[in-house]
């Protein structure tokens, strides 16, 4: 019997897929608003090629993991993924901030009073904040996990 001659795929390179699908993920929600909002042609055109290319890169980077074995988490890494965790919440919050000030800013300027956010909208909305805290958590676990300039050199 062949014994698992799977891959193993490192925490750092876990948190760099996680905060590249969770990019992804923005940019897609990004994009997709801002050219509902401003019902504009060269966005839709965007999002037209930019969406099948960011599904297909996430199918892809989600596959390539499949055929890969997780690093076990040792105590470190679980302490800085609850640190960046909690870190991240942070990027979310503010991340509903700025997305509710752009709303408010955009409603207003349109001078549309009837100005309204439709239930796949929400849904969008959770996906954003999913993908925001998807990325700054791992972000964040990055910037955490990373070798002092110190102790580079030895």
């Amino acid at each position: 019997m062949k014994s698992n001659e799977k891959k193993i795929l490192s925490q750092k390179t876990q948190s760099v897929i996680n905060f590249i699908i969770g990019v992804l993920i923005v940019l897609m929600f990004i994009i997709g608003a801002l050219g509902k909002m401003q019902h504009s042609e060269v966005l839709h055109n965007i999002s037209n090629i930019f969406f099948p290319f960011a599904l297909g890169m996430i199918m892809f980077i989600f596959g390539v993991s499949l055929n890969r074995r997780k690093q076990p988490e040792d105590e470190l890494s679980r302490e800085l993924m609850l640190k960046a965790g909690s870190a991240a919440i942070f990027f979310v919050l503010l991340a509903i901030l700025v997305f509710g000030i752009t709303m408010d800013v955009i409603g207003s300027a349109r001078d549309n009073p009837k100005f309204s956010i439709e239930g796949s909208d929400v849904v969008m909305f959770g996906q954003f904040v999913c993908g925001v805290y998807m990325a700054a958590k791992s972000a964040v676990f990055l910037w955490l996990d990373r070798t002092p300039k110190g102790e580079e050199e030895e």
